[in-house]
């Protein structure tokens, strides 16, 4: 990994070292389908020095990787405490994950249009109840398809979009405005969410604004059956 920013220039700052370890950039690119149109190489970095000790992988755009470039032609004088986009994370699954990492959602926006595998597609009735019970059993999805496409999944990061009506949209018309969340599809026959607190309450209240509160729990209440 090249180091840009020099850990010692400023004490206690974590060093900006671009990512170039090309076996799980490999693993990244099979595991979701990312397309070939997506820059990953130079513009992914990390704040760890040792490999093993990386937890979260950072996008940068173009602009700030010319600017690292320049800081260090300048001898470093920008002081760097954070940048970029959270794009990957490391988890801690044992449910036998080919690949070591998982999708962050602060990049998901940015990486979803050129994702083409591990994406289900939830109306909004699912969508809400994944987010409000956080875990759900495949048979207890609504969309009996959408339980039999999870299923079919091997274990690890997935990628749920939510529907904007009940009737099954076009796969291929994914685009950065869609909502969407990351799961993880487990090794038994459970869909967990995989959002912090904050993010998974604006996601519920930006799907009870969208499509009405009342709306949604009328749908769920007709739904019949008990999570475990």
């Amino acid at each position: 990994m090249k180091k840009p920013q020099n850990q010692s220039k400023w004490k206690g700052v974590d060093p900006v070292l671009f990512f170039e370890d090309e076996v799980v950039m490999k693993s990244l690119v099979s595991f979701f389908g990312i397309k070939k149109s997506f820059p990953l190489r130079g513009h992914l970095v990390t704040r760890s020095i040792q490999a093993i000790d990386i937890r979260r992988i950072y996008y940068i755009s173009k602009s700030v990787q010319e600017i690292l470039q320049l800081n260090v032609e300048v001898g470093e004088q920008l002081k760097i405490a954070s940048l970029g986009l959270r794009m990957f994370e490391t988890h801690r699954s044992k449910d036998g994950c080919s690949c070591a990492y998982r999708l962050s959602y602060e990049g998901l926006p940015l990486l979803l249009p050129y994702i083409t595998k591990r994406v289900l597609h939830a109306s909004p009735v699912d969508f809400h109840r994944l987010l409000q019970y956080r875990t759900i059993k495949f048979a207890h999805f609504v969309d009996t398809g959408l339980g039999e496409e999870a299923a079919d999944l091997t274990p690890g990061c997935c990628v749920v979009v939510l529907r904007e009506g009940y009737e099954n949209e076009d796969p291929l018309s994914i685009d950065s405005s869609m909502v969407a969340m990351v799961c993880w599809r487990g090794k038994g026959t459970m869909m967990n969410v995989m959002l912090s607190p904050p993010d998974r309450k604006d996601l519920l209240e930006r799907m009870e604004y969208q499509f009405g509160l009342h709306q949604l729990i009328h749908a769920c209440e007709l739904i019949h059956f008990r999570y475990y």
